[in-house]
């Protein structure tokens, strides 16, 4: 299920879950060499340091040895905002490759936080988001794209990412895949940690992790792995990073508890008036209750991936479904029709 537009502008949306700073978690994965330092033995590291010895050209890699299996390709590019410097890049996982925009903030980007931004899907690219929701530039008709005074980079630096492997611009070299959200939430943490070692000027920002759909199943788990990761940095002597916020908007983040939801939201007065006439609500109360009890025998007690997908599949048609080919209302907005108008 792809929810590709629907906030924004209501930040009101969002769930928030803040911290302005942090106190890792101690774990056993600790780092148990020697802390780097400029001038350490161990100082194996010599940082890019300034966003501006970046190349319009030709990509300029970025490594640190803390994360050997990783190193990031990035590029001065002069793209959709012409206001405010912009750069695009590859983050290098061996044979998987990711792809990122960032974009520096228009009010003041040695001192305005940091944003991470992931669409949903799975499998939905973040351009989405950069093109129609919050991005600099937003494309409005078959001109091209153009100038939005309401990005959230008026007042933050951006990343956009097409994640995972195979969305968007990321691909993978020799059929690499990612199977999980939890390998992704490693990969995404990793870069994070190299971007800020190699342009210092973002050490200590205030870092937020954001993003819609199936992001409510992303999130929470790059947020996770970032909280963890930097118990690790600590240990090594490097900086950690300082996650302040984690902001999901229509977030799918427990997909088999919500199957109930929407037939409370569209055949019962919990929320507005019922959406749905008598016959199909009837038909979704009647489908409900083998829908959870499929999901939970074969998604959640004991995982079967054959038939975890067809449980999907039946409570996507039975339950969801109806909510898409009947177009009564618009579907992010329950007090207005799918026109426009706004219901009594």
């Amino acid at each position: 299920m792809t929810v590709l537009l629907g906030f924004l502008v209501l930040l009101g949306l969002f769930s928030v879950a803040s911290s302005t700073t942090q106190r890792p978690f101690q774990t056993n994965n600790a780092w148990h060499g020697t802390p780097w330092s400029d001038d350490g033995p161990n100082s194996l590291f010599t940082p890019l340091e300034s966003l501006s010895v970046l190349k319009t050209d030709s990509f300029t890699t970025m490594q640190h040895p803390f994360f050997p299996r990783y190193s990031v390709r990035i590029k001065k590019s002069d793209f959709c905002d012409p206001t405010v410097n912009v750069y695009t890049g590859y983050i290098d996982i061996e044979a998987r490759h990711l792809f990122f925009y960032f974009f520096e903030s228009r009010n003041d980007p040695a001192k305005d936080d940091v944003i991470f931004w992931t669409n949903g899907g799975p499998g939905c690219s973040s351009a989405v988001g950069l093109f129609f929701e919050l991005g600099p530039c937003r494309v409005t008709d078959e001109s091209g794209a153009k100038f939005h005074p309401e990005s959230w980079n008026t007042n933050a630096n951006i990343f956009f990412i097409d994640q995972p492997i195979g969305v968007g611009f990321s691909y993978a070299d020799h059929g690499e895949s990612v199977a999980t959200s939890e390998e992704a939430a490693k990969d995404v943490a990793a870069f994070v940690a190299i971007f800020f070692e190699n342009f210092s000027q973002f050490k200590g920002r205030p870092f937020h992790m954001t993003g819609e759909s199936y992001g409510g199943r992303y999130l929470p788990l790059f947020a996770s792995e970032v909280y963890d990761q930097n118990t690790r940095l600590v240990e090594a002597g490097l900086t950690p990073i300082n996650l302040a916020s984690v902001m999901i908007g229509n977030g799918l983040t427990d997909m088999y508890k919500m199957y109930p939801a929407w037939y409370e939201m569209t055949c019962t007065a919990a929320s507005r008036s019922p959406v749905f006439d008598i016959k199909t609500c009837v038909t979704m109360k009647q489908t409900l209750s083998r829908c959870e009890k499929w999901t939970k025998s074969s998604c959640i007690d004991q995982f079967d991936s054959i038939n975890c997908g067809a449980a999907i599949a039946f409570c996507d048609n039975a339950i969801t479904l109806p909510y898409w080919i009947k177009p009564i209302r618009y579907q992010y907005t329950l007090q207005r029709r799918n026109g426009g108008s706004v219901l009594p």
